[in-house]
């Protein structure tokens, strides 16, 4: 029988729990595949519970104990994150991408005592060993630890940890709140906030996905997207609620997803705009008529998107959804459309972001019904609270549930909600969130940039771009410069848009003999422990003051007007 804490969530409501339905259904057949490993229902079942038990016993892991991990998206990632769930851990996945600053930061954060990394980030075990008191020992997801590792106590081969226990029984508790996984919202400076997600919620999500795009146990399911955001996480346990087949890619890439795709006949993955226009290039005209479901987010679509996803899912049904991470992913959805019927539904108002799932409650905080105000939700999905953040928690979570979503919206007769734009000054790129904020504080770290103002703008391929624009200081001067990328979406991009001349801070005459460029400003952002999709891709320079309002704010409404203007003329760069 499984355990749990007395007074919180019982295994119904547990990550965990359909691994017990896995094995009695699907126990050998094939659950997860990846590169040539292939594992069966009892497989997976089996290894999760050895690991679990070496989690407990040799690591010291139970209720409560939170986890970091950073890794690629394999089905060893998949393994420990339930591990650590059964064990009543707390897991905290770790951005890959990020620098070891950014990482060190999130560990704190969550003080974690064990780290969970593979090779690919065994670098994150060697300094943050080092620098984050919390952590006590750490786990290599690999065969045997690679050469150089320092083994001992305090670092562990994975499957070293499952080959000790071979005759393990699943055990399932809980962290004493009820907290299955922590997420990060976005890099780790002080925009960030790590958000607690309850396994209530994820079992909401997931039933969710489950009544709306229809996953089955018949599904073969992608792993697109990350597994260290929350769309890859709610829909990775979907699956396994849905006892669906698991493949994975560590990293994605257009080519190795067409090729995953024609090689195991997948038939559902979820897309962001980047991804598909990476697939209908690699596909190079062809299609993937294996895939029957098919969940786009990440923003809206432009019309060669939609015209890119017909040809490439021909058989789809396509379903588009809407949420963040507060909310442990989907909040409405857009569909299912039948196959080449799905257009998205925009108008001057906003985009259509669909209905409410089901069990998620929505409103509009507004005092005239069917008018714009912020998006606010209530339910089982929403977080918990941000880690170490009260007064954060307590600006977007009302006593009574509600959670602000910091977006734009109205509800319309039928209850759709129609989204016009963001209350929170981030930059979606590529499926990334990057707070403007945190970016700038590191431009203006730079001794040759007196101020500046970071904004998204328009990608085909990217969706935004991360743009600076910066005033430059006396005695520096510009050099244009671009490198760019084939498809859409320049590489980097460094032009005038601004006044060459003005009166601002600091103007004085004087030789201008040091010069500022977009590779010196994107080389001051990885000095400032940015993580490179966070880099500005276009940098514009502007000599004069920023133009700013009365009350000393920056307009960069007219900032990202004017820098538009411009890009729209010189289409070879992006």
């Amino acid at each position: 029988m499984g355990q749990r804490c007395p007074g919180h969530l019982g295994a119904m409501s547990h990550v965990c729990a359909p691994l017990t339905s896995l094995v009695q259904r699907f126990g050998d057949r094939v659950a997860t595949a990846c590169g040539d490993r292939r594992r069966t229902g009892r497989q997976l079942h089996g290894r999760v519970a050895a690991l679990s038990m070496a989690l407990r016993e040799t690591l010291g892991v139970g209720p409560g104990v939170t986890v970091a991990i950073a890794a690629l998206s394999t089905d060893r990632f998949f393994e420990a994150m339930l591990a650590v769930a059964a064990c009543g851990g707390v897991l905290a996945p770790l951005n890959w991408r990020w620098s070891a600053r950014e990482a060190a930061v999130a560990v704190e954060v969550v003080e974690a005592s064990v780290l969970v990394v593979d090779q690919e980030s065994l670098h994150f075990w060697s300094h943050l060993c080092e620098v984050c008191p919390s952590l006590r020992s750490g786990v290599v997801l690999c065969e045997g630890l690679p050469n150089g590792a320092r083994r001992g106590d305090r670092l562990h081969s994975s499957e070293e940890l499952i080959a000790a226990h071979p005759r393990a029984e699943l055990r399932i508790a809980t962290s004493p709140d009820g907290v299955a996984i922590i997420c990060f919202t976005s890099g780790t400076t002080s925009s960030s906030k790590a958000v607690a997600i309850s396994h209530a919620a994820f079992h909401s999500q997931s039933l969710a996905k489950l009544a709306v795009v229809r996953y089955g146990s018949g599904d073969v399911y992608l792993h697109t997207a990350p597994l260290f955001h929350i769309g890859g996480l709610s829909s990775a346990l979907a699956m396994l609620m849905a006892g669906a087949v698991h493949v994975f890619m560590a990293k994605f890439s257009g080519r190795g997803a067409v090729e995953a795709i024609q090689e195991t006949r997948v038939t559902a993955l979820i897309a962001v705009p980047t991804m598909l226009v990476d697939m209908g290039a690699a596909a190079q005209g062809g299609s993937l008529p294996s895939v029957t479901k098919l969940l786009v987010g990440g923003g809206p679509m432009s019309a060669a998107h939609q015209d890119i996803t017909t040809h490439l899912f021909p058989n789809a049904t396509v379903t588009t959804a809407y949420g963040m991470t507060e909310a442990c992913s989907s909040i409405t959805f857009d569909g299912p459309f039948e196959p080449g019927s799905w257009r998205e539904n925009r108008t001057e108002h906003g985009a259509c972001a669909g209905v409410a799932a089901p069990g998620v409650e929505l409103c509009i905080d507004t005092d005239v019904p069917g008018t714009e105000g912020e998006v606010l939700t209530r339910g089982p999905h929403t977080m918990t609270r941000y880690l170490g953040k009260p007064a954060a928690t307590l600006a977007v979570l009302s006593p009574d549930g509600w959670l602000r979503t910091g977006d734009v919206g109205r509800l319309d007769a039928g209850g759709r909600l129609w989204l016009s734009g963001r209350k929170k000054d981030m930059i979606k790129t590529g499926g990334e969130n990057v707070h403007a904020s945190e970016v700038e504080a590191v431009v203006r770290s730079h001794p040759g940039v007196v101020d500046v103002a970071v904004v998204g703008v328009a990608d085909v391929r990217l969706g935004e771009l991360v743009a600076a624009v910066v005033s430059i200081a006396d005695g520096w001067s510009w050099k244009n410069s671009s490198d760019g990328g084939s498809g859409s979406g320049a590489h980097k991009l460094g032009i005038w848009i601004g006044p060459r001349e003005g009166r601002g801070p600091g103007r004085g005459p004087g030789a201008r003999s040091k010069t500022l460029s977009i590779e010196g400003v994107q080389e001051a952002c990885v000095r400032g422990g940015l993580a490179r999709y966070k880099l500005p891709r276009v940098v514009a320079a502007w000599r004069a003051e920023l133009p700013k309002t009365s009350s000393g704010k920056v307009k960069k409404g007219e900032l990202r007007a004017r820098l538009g203007a411009v890009l729209r003329r010189i289409p070879s760069k992006l």
